[in-house]
């Protein structure tokens, strides 16, 4: 869009118009319309974040068929009850939410440090193999096309939306 409209003479001020599907008349008086200078529509992705919070079935419609779930797994399933008291989501519980809501990758934080990571891993594992587990500084890529996982060392944010 930029390239294209920058040879067209389009003002800066006037660029959101054109990616809001407004056409845009130049001060000469000549029309500058999206499909000049938008291209084909791309897929989107969608991306939902939850934390410090109680699971709650309805959570599940709202991840429906994202593309990338970030969600706390502060707690073990055997401290459900420990979870549901402070407002926050088992391993298991984030695991799952991924799952039945179909999405494409699930990124999983905010963890008790009363356990080894391996545990929650384990735990988030046994629902959802393909969980990431995050980390201090790990970056994670996430497009339409690839879905989710970890970016290469040294690769912030090519192909994609980086979290």
């Amino acid at each position: 869009m930029v390239e294209v409209s920058d040879k067209l003479g389009v003002p800066k001020r006037d660029r959101g118009k054109l990616a809001r599907g407004e056409t845009v008349v130049l001060g000469d008086g000549e029309r500058v319309t999206p499909a000049q200078v938008l291209g084909e529509p791309q897929a989107g992705c969608k991306i939902v974040y939850m934390g410090d919070t109680a699971f709650d079935k309805r959570f599940v419609s709202l991840c429906r068929n994202a593309t990338c779930l970030i969600c706390e797994a502060t707690y073990l399933g055997r401290d459900k009850a420990l979870a549901g008291r402070y407002k926050h989501l088992t391993a298991r519980e984030a695991a799952t939410l991924a799952e039945q809501g179909g999405v494409g990758g699930l990124v999983v934080n905010h963890f008790s440090n009363r356990y080894d990571v391996a545990e929650i891993a384990e735990e988030v594992y046994s629902v959802f193999p393909d969980a990431i587990m995050a980390d201090d500084l790990r970056t994670v890529q996430v497009s339409a096309a690839g879905g989710v996982r970890v970016a290469p060392s040294g690769d912030d944010c090519g192909g994609g939306n980086s979290v």
